[in-house]
């Protein structure tokens, strides 16, 4: 009954807090101060790649340990997305962002009293970018008094067209722009094993996966890693899992039999370092069969 209360309690303090982001800032920092102990886990990685389902399993797991999951730790990115929701005070403050601005401030500290282990994941880039496109698609359906071919077709087009942009860019210089910078430390400078399909980078405690590998490999390569067994990945964030709301699975699964990408835009993606360095030529004619016109 006082765990309940204090639960209670703490759900309020920390909703009540959420629309004043110093505040809030200050109270979460207190918050992860208490709860983060001897090891520490972290998250990181780009956007769209199954991040929720391995925080979620590793959380579950590892129950009395802090799981941070985090897309951003350079200065950089950590100030801009912090600039956004100052400007933006109606919109709720992702625990994301807490995260990396505690990361930012303290991992240094940390390091030399605990043991950090970061995960990543990789994907597909045009999957990758048509998932995250189609999960805002709810809110763009409303703006919108066309029939669902026309809907269809915008929606096709606005997915080639960030195919060939800065966002397309960013997501296969991630490792070098993001992780890379934040935590000093070049991913290329070792060999991924593709056919095995993950790779944990021992001097530095950090394990990638690719997510189309996810569920055939992650319980090896948590046992390689730290030494446990019986590891499972819970899929937490899956398009027909989302709430009514959210739920873009319709939407999702026809734009993904529908999105056809000019070769052109593909060989420029699938020769690019990032594809190359973690997968094999036979993943990446899959990818291309999958998406070509």
């Amino acid at each position: 009954m006082i765990t309940q209360l204090k639960k209670t309690i703490r759900n309020t303090i920390t909703k009540s807090l959420n629309k004043s982001y110093p505040l809030s800032l200050a109270w979460k920092n207190y918050l992860i101060q208490r709860l983060v102990k001897d090891q520490v886990f972290v998250v990181y990685t780009g956007g769209k790649v199954g991040s929720s389902s391995l925080t979620k399993s590793l959380r579950d797991y590892f129950k009395k340990d802090f799981v941070f999951h985090i897309t951003k730790l350079t200065k950089e990115a950590v100030d801009r997305e912090e600039k956004y929701y100052m400007r933006n005070p109606d919109k709720e403050i992702p625990d994301n962002l807490f995260h990396s601005k505690f990361l930012y401030k303290n991992l240094e500290q940390l390091s030399k009293t605990r043991k950090i282990y970061f995960f990543s994941l990789v994907r597909d880039p045009i999957a990758a970018i048509i998932s995250g496109y189609c999960e805002n698609y709810p809110y763009y359906k409303k703006r919108l008094t066309k029939s669902e071919d026309e809907i269809l077709a915008e929606n096709i087009q606005h997915i080639l067209e960030r195919l060939n942009s800065n966002k397309m860019q960013s997501r296969l210089n991630w490792f070098d722009e993001e992780f890379g910078k934040a935590l000093d430390f070049d991913i290329y400078s070792e060999k991924f094993d593709q056919a095995k399909g993950y790779h944990i980078y021992e001097s530095q405690n950090i394990l990638i996966l690719k997510l189309e590998r996810l569920n055939s490999v992650c319980s090896s390569a948590m046992n390689d890693l730290l030494n446990i067994p019986n590891f499972v990945i819970q899929n937490a964030n899956k398009a027909e899992n989302k709430p009514e709301k959210l739920n873009y699975f319709d939407t999702y699964q026809k734009v993904k039999k529908s999105v056809k990408v000019p070769m052109e835009t593909m060989d420029k993606i699938y020769n690019s370092k990032y594809i190359r360095y973690f997968y094999q030529e036979e993943e990446i004619n899959k990818f291309k069969e999958r998406w070509k016109e």
